[in-house]
């Protein structure tokens, strides 16, 4: 016999016999007991259990009537009402929320049936006994084990995934968790176990810089999809995620235009003005941005430079609005490129601020220029990866355009791809 079903046959034999009342019964007469699960009955764990209870009852010639009810509260609540009703000798249950089975258990007090709860845990339902393991213990070991083989050090971020957030079992390993990780001032998201978590992240990014929503509203979202984390973690995901997806992006990029638009539009950052330097090519797709305290002559070298670096070709024509700054630029760093200044054939550049303004709203306007910065180099790259000139295209056409954008997102966010 596998060790495990030894194991899972002893813990039965175990539950169910101290749940047998003292009363003896009426010759031939079965006794009926119910193991009632909140697990999957796909689940293995939960599979050995039953097992288990059909060996245990096969052997004591019972009657073990099992059910699964997958996290269904409600479910498992009429079960074990079920079970009362039809004057069961014994119930063996597991818990899936705190407090969750506290009335029904007590309910099969009142009618003198014994209630065991199994590998979950819950001291204030009123059960006999409890069969498991101390997942107090469990945790604490299981972030202990992180910090003693330097996988988690002080001052990280950890996601720490189970089976089902917000269960019995969990609240109990997290107690355990924080003995662990507080001291140390490691902050971790209790995540489910089944979710990619290169997926999550990678979708907070993408719902942060596509979209003009606040990080409040894409916690609320993720919530609506069963994955909670704070708006702490989603910002976190954008310092931390945003720019390295950007530079993959960027990296995959086809060879830009031979025409540049150039423009520059005032932000206040603290009060004090700033100008936001940007450059698109003919397409539309935005080639850098930079954020300086000033539009002088200096300031508009510095942005060409940053333009041609790295670069092996220049630009055939650049289009810039009347500001004489970029003339001295263009003399000392591109003299053999040609130079169209005009308010109206400029339109590319300025409209290409429309995002950053909207997403400027919604965050009550940038903090500091690094922070400005920071995001801005990163949105400019992700929203224009999936925003092409649609204007121009056929519904077939952007809808491949569309698929191949989300095809390179993923590939360069690393999120596993459905098959």
């Amino acid at each position: 016999m596998p060790k495990n079903l030894s194991f899972c046959r002893l813990i039965l034999g175990t539950v169910v016999a101290l749940s047998i009342p003292v009363v003896g019964l009426a010759q031939g007469e079965k006794a009926v007991y119910y193991w009632i699960s909140h697990g999957p009955p796909a689940n293995p764990t939960w599979n050995y259990f039953l097992q288990g209870a059909e060996m245990w009852a096969k052997d004591t010639g019972a009657d073990v009537r099992t059910s699964f009810h997958s996290g269904d509260v409600p479910s498992q609540q009429e079960a074990v009402r079920a079970a009362i009703a039809n004057h069961a000798k014994g119930i063996v249950t597991s818990m899936p929320d705190p407090g969750s089975l506290t009335k029904v258990i007590a309910e099969a007090h009142a009618a003198g049936i014994p209630v065991i709860l199994m590998n979950t845990d819950d001291k204030t339902s009123g059960r006999e006994a409890y069969v498991g393991c101390d997942l107090v213990t469990i945790g604490r070991r299981w972030a202990q084990y992180l910090v003693d083989h330097n996988l988690v050090k002080k001052g990280d971020f950890v996601w720490m995934p189970v089976e089902v957030p917000g269960a019995t079992y969990q609240t109990l390993e997290t107690q355990g968790i924080d003995t662990v990780f507080k001291p140390l001032g490691v902050t971790y998201e209790i995540t489910d176990s089944k979710l990619d978590p290169a997926e999550i992240i990678s979708h907070a990014v993408w719902l942060y810089h596509l979209f003009s929503l606040s990080l409040r509203d894409i916690e609320l979202i993720l919530a609506e999809r069963g994955i909670l984390v704070t708006r702490e973690s989603v910002r976190n995901w954008c310092h931390k995620f945003g720019a390295e997806y950007a530079r993959r992006l960027h990296r995959r990029r086809p060879r830009p235009g031979d025409t540049w638009h150039l423009d520059e539009v005032f932000i206040r950052i603290n009060g004090v003005l700033h100008y936001l330097w940007r450059a698109v090519d003919q397409h539309g797709v935005v080639l850098d941005i930079l954020v300086q305290e000033k539009r002088d002559g200096a300031a508009a070298k510095r942005f060409f430079s940053r333009l041609l670096h790295g670069l092996q070709y220049q630009p055939k024509r650049i289009i810039t609005d009347g500001l004489r700054s970029y003339g001295v630029a263009r003399r000392a760093l591109l003299p053999n490129v040609k130079h169209r200044m005009s308010r109206y054939l400029n339109n590319r550049a300025e409209n290409s601020h429309r995002p950053t303004r909207r997403q400027e709203r919604q965050m009550q306007k940038f903090k500091s220029s690094h922070q400005a910065q920071r995001f801005l180099s990163a949105h400019g790259i992700i929203y224009g990866h999936f925003q092409p000139r649609r204007h121009l295209m056929s519904a077939a056409c952007y809808r491949r355009s569309r698929a191949r954008a989300f095809k390179v997102w993923r590939q360069e966010t690393c999120v596993r791809q459905a098959r």
